[in-house]
């Protein structure tokens, strides 16, 4: 193998410095605006790319087994915000020696100086045989699996083995969301909101589209009817979480009270006082948390049918859940307004408010 000279390998890494260094700054322009939202998170995992690309080039004869270096988790889906963790996975086509561990070595380290934060993976090709069950986090982060460096076919070969696992991965995955749920009452109503983890959060939005993506039979037409909610809120919770970081400095996702009123300045809530303008952002935070714990409902729902009784009937038209007060089959009701039946006068004049506020 032909290495580089020190002068080459410093002159690299000074090039990924000063790419990071400006797509911070753009960044946190945006930031100080309140327009970080979902764009601007792709085009800093795009910035994010180049500063891993430089550096895994410059580490690359270290090794002459074939390797790929992906992206995965949040970066993955390039949802990267400040100073968010950057996940990747550094995969190898053989045993991982001495030749190997240099090379991981050689482009952990860099991004270390770069004091990123870093989430890394480092596996054989044969550790992909079978899905870990026992590791459903790690499972879950490849269903975001992005190609970055290295070998496509080992990337391909890496990224069928994920998706043929795939199924095995949605009762984990429900499990978790249960578990992370539950340290918030299972309630999406919380004075000092975590944008991240909360139900209604980020991380719902995300397994939304992982559950929708592994089971499209189990929706009408295989057709998501509500991505655009879900991207409306997921760009709405990437604004407030790239302001909660800049103004943080780290990874903060808690919207605690002393940063409601610089959000709601930022995002540019409506109001003529500080209390109004915060009133604005979270009524529009909880408008937008509650479409995506419906979103997540319904999906469930359709993923693991619910049990009998699970839920309590009102006569023949509405069902009691969790989000309240529903038509019990809510594609029949747009089909036929009048659901197989004639409504009485008073049922026609009645609107159904009713709302489940833990």
């Amino acid at each position: 193998m032909t290495g580089r000279t020190d002068t080459q390998g410093a002159e690299l890494k000074q090039s990924a410095a000063d790419r990071l260094a400006a797509a911070r700054d753009e960044y946190a322009q945006r930031a100080r605006r309140g327009g970080a939202g979902r764009d601007a998170a792709s085009r800093y995992a795009f910035q994010m790319d180049g500063v891993v690309q430089t550096i895994v080039d410059a580490a690359r004869d270290r090794t002459s087994t074939p390797l790929v270096v992906c992206a995965v988790g949040g970066y993955g889906r390039r949802a990267l915000c400040l100073h968010s963790d950057v996940d990747v996975l550094i995969g190898f086509d053989g045993t991982i020696g001495a030749a190997e561990e240099n090379f991981v070595k050689a482009v952990l380290q860099p991004l270390w100086d770069l004091r990123l934060e870093l989430g890394q993976h480092v596996r054989e090709i044969g550790d992909f045989a079978e899905p870990d069950l026992t590791n459903p986090e790690f499972l879950l982060s490849l269903l975001d699996l992005r190609y970055l460096a290295g070998d496509e076919s080992l990337y391909d070969r890496i990224a069928n083995s994920a998706t043929s696992h795939a199924p095995a991965t949605i009762e984990p995955l429900l499990k978790l969301v249960s578990e992370r749920h539950s340290g918030f009452s299972d309630t999406l109503y919380q004075l000092e909101p975590d944008i991240k983890q909360a139900p209604g959060g980020l991380r719902d939005i995300a397994v939304i589209r992982h559950l929708r993506a592994m089971a499209p039979d189990a929706f009408t037409n295989g057709r998501d009817t509500d991505a655009d909610r879900i991207a409306a809120a997921e760009d709405f919770l990437l604004r407030i979480r790239s302001i909660l970081h800049l103004f943080g400095g780290r990874d903060v996702n808690l919207l605690t009270h002393d940063l409601q009123e610089k959000v709601a300045d930022a995002m540019g809530s409506a109001g003529s006082h500080p209390h109004s303008r915060v009133e604005a952002l979270m009524g529009e935070y909880f408008l937008r948390a509650r479409a995506v714990t419906r979103a997540l409902a319904s999906t469930e729902r359709a993923i693991r049918p619910r049990a009998q009784g699970a839920l309590r009937r009102i006569g023949k038209q509405f069902e009691v859940t969790a989000d309240g007060v529903q038509f019990a089959n809510p594609i029949a009701r747009t089909d036929n307004p009048r659901c197989g039946s004639k409504p009485s006068e008073s049922h026609s004049r009645t609107t159904v408010r009713c709302q489940n506020r833990h």
